[in-house]
């Protein structure tokens, strides 16, 4: 979330921009996609949580909580179409799917006593932290007037792959640093097929 946020601008730059596909219509893309991107968490969250439910064979809750994010959804894109644009539309779909995960994830908790709570959101300081100074790196990495040149498709590419592996880098480390639970699971998970 927070690459795809920090990167939005050069990623469309790369895949999209050339031909018909002018610096304006790249940019409102990537307008958009910096909306979109907020809720990734949300949207992986809500599909694992749903799952859940799904497990225990509860189908009726999912359902219903998904019928009040369509319902949070219209709403907040009549309200933010205006002042956003395009933009709107996508930051509205990202309040809907935080609303869907949340909601879910609260009648989870009441559901099943053993969701450690504390654990989670301890993993989530963690990924934050290290997902925030990864962003924060990525946006002085990036920032460079290769975009705005007439730079070539490969060494634009290039460049903005360079970036993105220091980015997972810096990530990774601190992620490591920190010992995030989820690294050291990947990890022995790794030693083990070894």
């Amino acid at each position: 979330m927070a690459g795809l946020i920090t990167l939005a601008g050069p990623i469309i730059n790369v895949m999209l921009q050339r031909g018909e596909f002018s610096a304006l219509a790249a940019s409102e893309t990537a307008f958009a996609l910096i909306f979109y991107s907020s809720g990734l968490w949300a949207f992986v969250g809500a599909r694992i949580v749903a799952s859940t439910f799904y497990s225990l064979q509860d189908t009726k809750t999912p359902v219903k909580i998904a019928v009040l994010s369509v319902v949070i959804n219209i709403i907040f894109s009549f309200i933010l179409i205006g002042p956003l644009r395009h933009g709107g539309l996508a930051l509205a779909n990202a309040i809907a799917s935080a609303v869907n995960f949340s909601v879910l994830f609260y009648f989870l908790r009441k559901r099943i006593v053993t969701v450690d709570g504390r654990k989670i959101v301890l993993s989530f300081i963690k990924t934050a932290a290290a997902s925030c100074l990864m962003g924060i790196a990525g946006f002085f990495a990036v920032n460079s007037s290769i975009w705005n040149a007439d730079a070539g498709l490969m060494e634009r590419a290039g460049f903005l792959a360079v970036i993105i592996t220091f980015c997972i880098g810096l990530y990774i480390l601190t992620a490591y640093i920190m010992k995030s639970d989820e690294l050291q699971y990947l990890i022995k998970m790794r030693r083990k097929k070894k």
